[in-house]
Parts: structure tokens; sequence; C-alpha cells
């Protein structure tokens, strides 16, 4: 629009010299710039009257790495086989395009990384023979949610996060480890009674033993003094791939930064989705809830600090450390999503 309307006020000038000067040579130039600009507008206006460019889908998900395929349909008149120069993404090269109303182009877009991204328009751009005027179409843009990549753990690998849970599971059992006593219901077994009480208030009590999911292992990210975001997002796959393959071996909590009660994960993943969506979304954090962290039996500590063994606080329970950089002088026992998975049997130590 900008280039016809130097061009028809070039052409408006060269007329207006001629009458101020006398000079009628100057009309015929005149006039046909001014009427060069007024059909280039014309045409490009023709061109492009009732074009539209729908985008399909204008929401999807997907995981690292894989590729997505963007819909472009094009709409307009039938009664003309229009021309232009197309472009899939904001960032293509246009190429000159003949369509006809309802032709469809597809555009494959590679998910990079984890987050919501939206991803740029599809344009048409119409211009006249001589480059005068242009106008470009846009289709609407596409919202791209990225869920972190899950990579494979080994059930032998696995079988090493495990084995002490189950062992401590079976101990704490064995022991009658309770929370608390509850009035005892009528079906109550007479090994769970707890006859010291009942003989001091008269009432039948019985011991309420740990829940089934407090025994479970405890995936903690830890969003503390990251490294970067190339290192978070690996620490965010870790946490994803670990917590679910525990997940399908039998269950799992998941803690995430800044949440204050752990995500719990059983053999079904019935709540995986929405976890899934919530690590694609996770930001670091200073925030941890300790007091989850210090009864859990087992804790699977994520870290995307170059510092991962300066914890805070002690945990009941053995810990592996998880992280991008593992520490010197200390076994690895398999690593996942670049990160190293390294026993600290000693738990969670505090910083000095």
């Amino acid at each position: 629009m900008s280039r016809a309307l130097s061009v028809a006020g070039l052409g408006l000038a060269f007329c207006l010299v001629a009458e101020l000067l006398g000079v009628h040579a100057f009309l015929v130039p005149g006039l046909g710039l001014v009427v060069l600009a007024l059909g280039a507008e014309l045409v490009v206006r023709v061109r492009c009257r009732r074009v539209r460019l729908v985008r399909e889908p204008l929401t999807a998900s997907t995981e690292e790495g894989q590729r997505v395929h963007l819909l472009t349909r094009m709409h307009g008149p039938r009664a003309l086989r229009r021309g232009g120069e197309f472009a899939g993404l904001a960032d293509h090269e246009t190429r000159p395009l003949r369509w006809t109303d309802g032709d469809e182009h597809d555009v494959v877009v590679v998910a990079r990384r984890r987050g919501l991204h939206e991803v740029g328009p599809s344009s048409l751009r119409f211009a006249d023979p001589f480059g005068i005027c242009r106008r470009t179409m846009l289709s609407e843009p596409t919202r791209l949610l990225v869920r972190p990549r899950i990579e494979r753990v080994g059930r032998g690998e696995l079988a090493r996060l495990t084995a002490s849970t189950s062992a401590r599971r079976a101990l704490a059992v064995a022991a009658g480890e309770l929370d608390d006593l509850r009035r005892a219901d009528s079906y109550a077994s007479v090994g769970r009674i707890h006859w010291l009480t009942t003989a001091r208030t008269g009432t039948l009590m019985e011991r309420r033993l740990r829940p089934e999911s407090d025994g479970h292992p405890l995936v903690v990210l830890d969003g503390r003094d990251c490294a970067g975001a190339d290192a978070f997002d690996a620490a965010v796959r870790a946490t994803a791939s670990l917590a679910f393959a525990l997940a399908r071996a039998g269950g799992c909590a998941l803690l995430l930064p800044p949440e204050r009660r752990p995500h719990r994960l059983d053999a079904k993943l019935a709540s995986w989705p929405r976890i899934h969506t919530r690590l694609a979304l996770v930001e670091p954090s200073g925030a941890l809830a300790w007091d989850a962290i210090r009864v859990a039996p087992l804790v699977v500590w994520v870290s995307a600090s170059a510092d991962p063994h300066a914890l805070a606080h002690p945990g009941s329970g053995p810990c592996f450390i998880v992280s991008p950089f593992p520490r010197a002088h200390v076994d690895t026992l398999f690593t996942v999503a670049g990160c190293a998975v390294q026993l600290r049997s000693q738990g969670v130590r505090a910083a000095a």
C-alpha cells in the first residue's frame, strides 16, 4: 500500500508541475502513474477478496522430539483460480502457489523443547504484476503444548531403586508401625487391637498402620539453584521418566516445586496425563515440602544444580541423587535422560 501511495503521489506531483509551469507533457506520465497505482491496488483487492486461511489444529500437544502436522486450508471464491506466494510458517520462505477453494497444505513442526509455545501463522501474499501493491493474508497461530520426553527405564535399573523400599515396607508392617490409634471397627483384626489403651480407656482401640501410599517411593524435583534452562529441562525429563516407570511398577509419589503436597501415581496411571502436563509447565522454584520428604521411605532426588548434594533436611530413608552433574568418586547406577543416578545411603543430609 505504501508503494502505491508513493507512485500515486509522484503522478500527482507531475500533474501539479504541468499545471503550474504549463508543461502539458508532464500530464501524460503523471496521469499514467496515478492510473497505475489505482490499478495495482484494484488488482490486489480483487485477488484477495474473500480469501481465508484456516489453520488446523489451533491447539495441539505432543512430546519433545515428536513431529506435529499442521494443516492450512485455503478458502476463496470458486470462480477464479488464484495465485500468490505461500509460506507455511512465519520463518519459512515464500513460494509461488496456484490454488483453488479448499486446497490444503501440510506443515511439519518438530517439538524441540517442553513448554507452551505459539507456532506462527501461515501466510499468503498477493501482489500486482509490477510489485507496487502487496497484501498478506494470515491464518490463526497454533498453541502447542510440548510435554517432556519419557525415556525407558529398564527392569534391572528400576529394581535397584525399589528393592530398599520393599524391604522397609515389610519391616514396618511386621513391627506394627502406626500413625495413631482409632476406635476399632466391628470387623477389626485381633492382632491390631491395642490392648493397653483399651484397658486404660475402656474403649476398644485398634492400631492404624501407615497407608500403603506412604510406603511408595517419593520422586522430588528440586528447582533450586539451577545451572541453566538446559540442565533443568534434563532434570524434568529424568523426573518424568522415573515417575512413570515407578508408577507402572506399583506406584509412587511425585513432588514438584512449589507445591506442598505430592501427586499420587498408581499402576493404572489414571492421573498421569494431568501430571505430565504439569511437568511440561513446571518452572524452577526454591520452595519444597519438607514434611512429605521426611516421612518418605525412599527419596529419588532430581536436581538441576551443579551442587546437588547440598540439600537441607535429612530424610528417613535412603536417597538417590539424580543430576546432569554426577558427583565424583561415587558409582553411577545408571543414567536416564542424560542424568546420572547415584545412591546416597545416608539420606538427604543437611547443608553446612
